[in-house]
């Protein structure tokens, strides 16, 4: 009984993610295509579509790796509620872990270089 009830798990868990990774890739695409960008530079890494040299930009991209990886590890210990520790609660991991994703979406979309820098200017 228990390896069916594990297999059922694993198997909307596998379809989940299946599902919204692939509903994130088609808003992607049908949001860039409104905008006038081809499926094809959406697609390519931004230094072959930049044409850039090796290394160019390899500190921002490791900059919101770190901060996605603080992010998940925050929000996964938030909702898996198994804390041996009185100091740390779910509510303080999951607003971490918010705060934490907040900050690696605006480093990768660069929010505070182009809309908050110009409410400023």
């Amino acid at each position: 009984m228990r390896s069916v009830t594990v297999r059922s798990t694993l198997r909307s868990t596998l379809l989940w993610a299946l599902v919204s990774s692939a509903i994130v890739y088609a808003v992607a695409l049908v949001w860039s295509a409104s905008e006038g960008i081809s499926a094809k530079l959406v697609l390519m890494y931004l230094a072959q579509a930049c044409k850039a040299t090796f290394g160019e930009g390899f500190l921002s991209n490791v900059g919101y790796m770190l901060w996605m990886a603080a992010a998940a590890i925050a929000l996964f210990a938030a909702s898996t509620r198994q804390f041996h520790s009185s100091i740390l609660n779910p509510q303080f991991a999951l607003c971490g872990g918010g705060f934490s994703l907040w900050l690696c979406l605006d480093d990768m979309f660069l929010v505070h270089d182009r809309y908050l820098g110009e409410a400023f200017l």
